[in-house]
């Protein structure tokens, strides 16, 4: 004989058993709505992403292979086709010109890493354009473009299953809190999710106190001791961060000429008064080697380093860049990793010109005397 449904469940299951169960079915449902519903609002916002980056990358291209196109420059279109069909989202960019002849650059494969199922519920195709290349009136090809959803498949496959384990630990730890509370242990759990909350929001100088049974105890002290070294890192990466500041500001402010560069002789920093002193900006020393620069008559930085540099003090001519030579002394300290390992050169020039002409007056005036 078969028990109704309702005696079943009234009769076979403890009132704990109960609550846990319907309790897990209730999160699983709602979890699964809720996966739902931000998946498909993130399916929308990719779709719209993928269009935009489509219509930006044609917008980029038209005019970039307009001009090579009329002076009929096929190896320069090669070379910007190539360039940006270097990004993860390109499939395929070409440019055709009006006899037929295609050039073309293959994107990236990307892998795709979610399964078959996944893929086909999420829906998002290859999307691909074509736009003909017009100047003044006359049309010199054709510019096709096409691009890979695959990257904005895998993230949302990386995301969901992110959420999933977010969705299932939430329910197991909401299954335990229920089974807390059946036991009357809810106060503590309360407390300690209030201070958590408060700390999340920024307040890190918040406690929670050690009341209720030991395991609440454990997880409050366990609470408090990460906000502690947590206050303590923060304080002690604001002190930091301070002195940075304050090193930068020093460096940028200085009347020396302060730069840097790397083992292969590349400008890597250049202050204010290395612009002062050589004529350069930063932006058009910055990446360039010193040796293009042309900063010194005689001795200078070395540019290109070994393992086994050392500090040097010595004076020499800094060439400007009106080619105007200055004596200046100079201060250069090898640069190192936290392994010893040698990352290139910091060079300190001072402007000695005035005082080396003061010298130079004052023997005169010696010699005259004499």
């Amino acid at each position: 004989m078969t028990l109704p449904l309702g005696r079943l469940w009234r009769d076979r299951f403890s009132l704990t058993a109960r609550l846990v169960l319907g309790s897990g079915l209730a999160l699983v449902g709602c979890a699964a709505g809720l996966l739902y519903f931000i998946l498909h609002g993130e399916i929308a916002d990719h779709r719209l992403a993928l269009s935009e980056r489509l219509d930006e990358e044609m917008r980029f291209a038209i005019p970039a292979v307009s001009g090579p196109a009329v002076v009929g420059d096929y190896a320069v279109i090669g070379q910007l086709l190539r360039a940006r069909a270097r990004q993860p989202l390109i499939a395929w960019f070409s440019w055709t010109d009006n006899t037929g002849h295609p050039i073309a650059a293959v994107g990236p494969a990307i892998r795709p890493e979610a399964p078959q199922w996944f893929v086909n519920w999420v829906d998002l195709s290859f999307l691909e354009q074509t736009q003909p290349v017009v100047v003044g009136g006359e049309r010199y090809g054709t510019v096709f473009l096409q691009v890979d959803p695959t990257i904005f498949v895998n993230k949302l496959w990386h995301g969901f299953v992110q959420r999933l384990g977010i969705l299932l630990l939430g329910a197991g730890v909401a299954l335990g809190v229920t089974l807390v509370t059946l036991r009357g242990a809810v106060q503590p759990l309360r407390e300690l999710a209030a201070s958590a909350s408060r700390f999340g929001q920024g307040d890190y100088a918040v406690r929670t106190s050690l009341i209720g049974p030991p395991e609440t105890a454990q997880v409050s002290r366990a609470f408090n001791s990460m906000a502690e070294n947590i206050e303590s890192l923060l304080g002690s990466l604001r002190q930091s961060e301070e002195r940075n500041r304050l090193l930068v500001t020093q460096v940028e402010q200085s009347s020396d000429a302060i730069f840097s560069h790397d083992q292969n002789g590349v400008v890597t920093s250049w202050n204010r008064g290395a612009a002062r002193l050589y004529g350069y900006d930063p932006a058009e020393a910055i990446g360039r080697p010193l040796r293009d620069l042309d900063l010194w008559q005689g001795r200078g930085p070395r540019g290109e380093l070994g393992d086994r540099a050392e500090p040097a003090s010595f004076e020499t001519h800094a060439r400007t860049r009106s080619g105007e030579l200055v004596v200046v002394s100079v201060v250069t300290t090898p640069l190192h990793d936290e392994d010893g390992r040698a990352l290139g050169e910091l060079a300190i020039v001072r402007d000695i010109s005035s005082l080396k002409q003061k010298e130079a007056g004052g023997e005169g005036a010696h010699g005259g005397r004499s």
